[in-house]
């Protein structure tokens, strides 16, 4: 059993200071429901940096994975809709809050299909009944499917 003391830090507004996690017990975020690979199996040593407001800013070193089911109902002139969500199973919003920490999304990593051409993406931050917050933070992106691609096909036959 860990046991939970002060750590005395000398912290001034401009600063933050890195800590190490290896002995801290960590909350696994996983996305709700769209999981393909699981690379949270144990976390990495990494630092959470304190802030002189008392914010922790812990980066687990995660990749997540995620497919989206495609409704076919509306083909040829669709348009998909991927929720991504993500949420603390362990706290509720007064313990723990989930946020990004920059407006939009990072399409570094982003890998377009050549089927469908990414519109846009939608932020939502959701709170639970009377008030209390609850951790959830979502993105939807929106996924138009490129004609380009239906004529190129049909033009094949």
């Amino acid at each position: 059993m860990a046991l939970v003391r002060p750590i005395p830090l000398n912290v001034s507004e401009s600063s933050t200071s890195p800590m190490p996690t290896e002995n801290h017990n960590g909350e696994r975020r996983y996305t709700d429901e769209q999981i393909a690979d699981d690379y949270t199996a144990g976390y990495m040593r990494s630092r959470a940096m304190v802030l002189y407001t008392g914010t922790v800013f812990w980066p687990p070193p995660t990749q997540l994975r995620s497919t989206c089911k495609v409704d076919v109902s509306l083909f040829p002139f669709d348009e998909q809709r991927c929720s991504l969500k993500f949420g603390s199973w362990t706290y509720h919003g007064f313990q723990v809050d989930i946020t990004n920490r920059s407006g939009n999304i990072d399409l570094t990593n982003y890998v377009p299909s050549g089927e469908f051409d990414l519109v846009k993406v939608l932020n939502f931050h959701h709170r639970g009944p009377f008030n209390e917050p609850v951790p959830n933070w979502a993105r939807v992106l929106v996924l138009d499917r490129l004609r380009r691609f239906l004529r190129m096909k049909l033009s094949n036959r």
